[in-house]
């Protein structure tokens, strides 16, 4: 046995306050620790990378609700800030969040402050990680034979070019919800606009940026709005709406709708994102493997 290991102890991670997140640490023993953003991320990572996990520990950090906030970026990068502060020579502690309505240019700052000493990956590609979900091969597998009736279990009928067009279909209105966003980030850094049930028109989602900056008191004109969306929809979404828009909002809702409205009303789904997650892993997309090497889980020469 190597005599370098140090003992873990309690008094060794004092300075975290919540005890869930403290003991899973220190159940964690020896291995890496990656503080992820929510239990359904520590979910999707644990099939993503179970081959992995002899030597990584994915920690959920919303086991403690704080502020009507029960987990989420935030909380990750807090906690990697503070094992950072008080164990500055422990190199096996990270955190992992999703790029959300973030540019190229916000995440490539954030992650190289010193305060996350080169620790903290974030995921550029998609807004979240039910994003990397959206794929039709993945979307297909997931689909076949899922539709319950009354009569039991039927297998759905397999149009892939059907399949094809619900989903652009899809993508092309969460570009637009993406540039909504924006839009309303410009104006209020507070609010987010992606609500599950909202129809694409674009007239109406831009009345309901109207209606949602001017709560208060009507100071923001829409040709201000016009302006600032037409802004954004050029320079920044165009469209990219599983960049800039969360599936996790959004998608599951809109794809089982227009899944019943071409299979049928009695079509249900289960969404697991479990299920999703093992059609992922056999095409894991880079970044995944990504995160692999960022975590020293494999060397440069694995990397593909």
């Amino acid at each position: 046995m190597n005599s370098s290991f140090q003992t873990i102890s309690d008094a060794k991670y004092h300075f975290i306050s919540d005890v869930n997140v403290r003991d899973a640490i220190l159940k964690a023993g020896r291995k890496k620790i990656a503080f992820v953003e929510g239990y359904d991320d520590k979910v999707i990572f644990g099939i993503m990378y179970e081959e992995n996990l002899i030597h990584v520990a994915f920690i959920d950090i919303s086991t403690q609700a704080q502020n009507g906030q029960a987990g989420g970026c935030d909380k990750v990068k807090s906690f990697l800030k503070q094992c950072i502060e008080n164990l500055p020579t422990n190199k096996c502690l990270f955190g992992i969040i999703d790029r959300d309505l973030n540019t190229d240019v916000d995440i490539e700052t954030e992650k190289n402050l010193p305060c996350y000493d080169n620790r903290l990956f974030i995921f550029t590609e998609r807004y979240t990680l039910e994003n990397y979900f959206i794929e039709i091969d993945v979307l297909s597998k997931f689909i076949e034979g899922q539709s319950i009736n009354h009569k039991g279990l039927i297998p759905l009928t397999q149009d892939e070019a059907k399949l094809t067009e619900i989903v652009r279909e899809i993508i092309l209105c969460m570009a637009t919800i993406a540039t909504a966003n924006f839009t309303i980030r410009h104006f209020d850094f507070t609010q987010k606009f992606v609500e599950g049930t909202i129809d694409c028109a674009e007239d109406e989602i831009k009345k309901r940026i109207s209606d949602r900056l001017n709560q208060q008191s009507e100071t923001i004109t829409i040709s201000q709005i016009n302006e600032r969306f037409a802004s954004y929809e050029e320079e920044v979404v165009k469209d990219d709406g599983l960049k800039f828009a969360s599936a996790k909002d959004y998608f599951a809702t809109q794809f089982n709708r227009r899944l019943k409205k071409f299979y049928g009303a009695d079509l249900q789904l289960n969404n697991h994102k479990s299920d999703l997650a093992r059609i992922l892993k056999n095409k894991r997309p880079a970044e995944f493997t990504q995160l692999l090497k960022f975590m020293g889980l494999i060397d440069n020469f694995q990397l593909e």
